[in-house]
């Protein structure tokens, strides 16, 4: 649905969070409509409703789709190294 969004000039900007599988067709649909991933150099943890962290399961990726890649870059350096990704 992401692809089709932003396809179509309705989604300008968004960072999808998404787990390393890079065998997923997921993953090539993301690849193919991000500028920049962050690779982040440990699970992330979320708050949970009681104020308790939970963590991911999987090692996580950021993918960034829009034009304000140099503050994507800085936003997430401190969580992972951010690659560019060719297009």
């Amino acid at each position: 649905m992401l692809y089709q969004e932003r396809s179509a000039g309705r989604t300008k900007e968004t960072i999808v969070l998404w787990k390393s599988a890079t065998e997923t067709a997921a993953w090539k649909t993301l690849t193919a409509i991000s500028c920049r991933l962050c690779f982040a150099s440990a699970r992330i943890r979320f708050g949970g409703p009681h104020g308790n962290a939970l963590g991911s399961t999987f090692s996580p990726v950021l993918f960034y789709v829009g034009m304000r890649t140099e503050r994507f870059e800085e936003a997430f350096a401190g969580i992972g190294e951010v690659w560019e990704v060719p297009g």
